[in-house]
């Protein structure tokens, strides 16, 4: 199911009094597949929902969840996949949401745990129509997010260190939760305990599959990329079958394959710019802040970064004040001083990685740029969770061990579309996208902006992989 409101990927919903997405293209939809049960095969369903026009996009994917559950067939097993868009920027919450977290003294952070809010009603509702069709008893849940909090949005990502789109702990580090009303599932006794089994996102279809007894062991392709951790999990054990895991191994860096829309197409001093060197452009309007070409990986208790890999200051219980810009993307607007004071809880730390020095001294020149921010660190996570202390000169024997880790994954990985536009992106392939996106902008009646739709019926799809053939 795909259910857009606009553009962007968020909790945005047209109706909002804080919507702007009317000068752009609107997109929302529903897909789907469903089964004939004249011809007993699945067909592609698409149809566009602006019935629901106000509603959150929660709420359509809490009410869709639940109509499927409430029509589903309980004596078979059912597989659901939920993915909200929610929490997300543009931070526009439902009413009343951010009023349940009063306590909060930052505004933006109230309105970011609205969203949370919000979405724990619509889990709810979930719940709600596993119990009412006597399926929760033997249903297995697993929460998970997929990545660490925005700071500038008012997510926290404490105790742990950095950003969302960063290699640190705190934007790769997510909560996650398993729950289950089967005793045979989740034991009595592990119950409302902590697992600390490393575990990767690759992870999860592995450990789901060999859950239901489905085979994980390796194809004709080789292994899978995960493991199945439900054997830990459910032993209590910490000791998980994952022992390293590679974070990122970007050789291009969101600094030049995004520049204009991470430095909001202008530089720190608010002027326009179309530099040559896009990454020089990310590093005039942001400082450092937006990953560069970098490299991540953890064996055992080591993790090695290689690289620029961004935003890396700790922001706290509260980051609100440390981003009052009204723009999320656009150029740096840290309060680097708060950081540095420890902020009003004495949590918050400004980083040794160099950004606030390149900001504070204009350090946009190469080679003043490469000299200031710092391009290599080492620690030891089972003393050091929160990345506040580098040891890389120290273990110099540890970070070669862990380069060479690196080396032999990157020579495995396949090539970046962005590095090799001439032989995988062709002239034709762009002239295709480019009509498609133009073709794609439709009007319909009652709707007042344009709506993205670049949907093929199967009939175009079965004549585009004909064409193909």
């Amino acid at each position: 199911m795909d259910i857009r409101a606009d553009s962007r990927d968020g909790s945005v919903w047209p109706g909002h009094p804080d919507y702007t997405a009317a000068s752009g293209a609107m997109d929302l939809k529903h897909d789907r597949w469903i089964l004939n049960k004249n011809t007993g095969k699945k067909s592609h369903v698409h149809e566009h929902i602006f019935h629901m026009n106000g509603t959150h996009s929660s709420d359509v994917f809490g009410m869709a969840a639940e109509k499927m559950i409430l029509s589903h067939d309980a004596d078979k097993p059912m597989f659901m996949y939920l993915p909200f868009q929610a929490p997300h920027w543009p931070v526009q919450n439902p009413a009343g949401t951010e009023e349940i977290h009063e306590h909060i003294p930052g505004k933006q952070r109230r309105k970011w745990c609205g969203l949370i809010s919000h979405i724990d009603q619509n889990v709810g509702r979930v719940i709600s129509a596993l119990k009412a069709k006597k399926m929760y008893e033997n249903t297995f849940i697993f929460v998970f997010s997929d990545n660490g909090g925005d700071v500038r949005t008012g997510a926290s990502n404490h105790p742990y260190r950095g950003d969302k789109m960063s290699p640190w702990e705190g934007g790769t580090k997510s909560p996650a939760f398993i729950h289950s009303a089967n005793r045979n599932l989740i034991p009595e006794n592990l119950r409302g305990t902590e697992s600390q089994a490393l575990g990767h996102v690759t992870d999860l279809f592995p450990t789901l599959l060999g859950m239901v007894g489905g085979d994980t062991s390796p194809t004709k392709t080789g292994p899978l990329d995960g493991y199945d951790l439900y054997s830990a999990w459910k032993s209590g054990s910490n000791d998980s079958p994952r022992k390293e895991m590679l974070y990122n191994i970007d050789p291009f860096g969101l600094a030049t394959a995004a520049s204009g829309f991470m430095a909001g197409n202008v530089n720190s001093l608010g002027k326009r710019t179309q530099a040559p060197d896009p990454r020089m452009m990310t590093r005039m309007g942001m400082n450092g802040n937006i990953p560069e070409d970098y490299a991540a990986i953890r064996v055992g208790k080591y993790k090695l970064i290689t690289g620029q890999p961004g935003r890396s200051d700790w922001y706290g219980t509260d980051p609100s004040e440390t981003w009052k810009a009204a723009y999320i993307m656009g150029p740096d607007a840290t309060n680097y001083e708060l950081l540095e004071s420890g902020g009003p809880y004495g949590d918050m730390k400004l980083s040794d990685a160099g950004q606030a020095k390149v900001k504070r001294e204009k350090l946009y020149k190469k080679e003043d740029f490469e000299r200031t921010v710092k391009q290599l660190f080492l620690f030891d996570l089972d003393v050091d969770p929160a990345e506040h202390n580098d040891i890389s000169a120290h273990h110099p024997d540890i970070v070669e061990k862990l380069k060479a880790r690196l080396e032999t994954y990157a020579a495995t990985m396949a090539e970046p579309l962005l590095r090799v536009p001439d032989t995988v992106w062709t002239k034709e392939k762009k002239a295709h996208m480019k009509a498609r996106r133009r073709t794609g902008q439709r009007r319909f009646p009652g709707v007042p902006v344009v709506v993205a739709d670049w949907w093929d019926t199967e009939e175009e799809m079965a004549k585009n992989m004909q064409s193909k053939l």
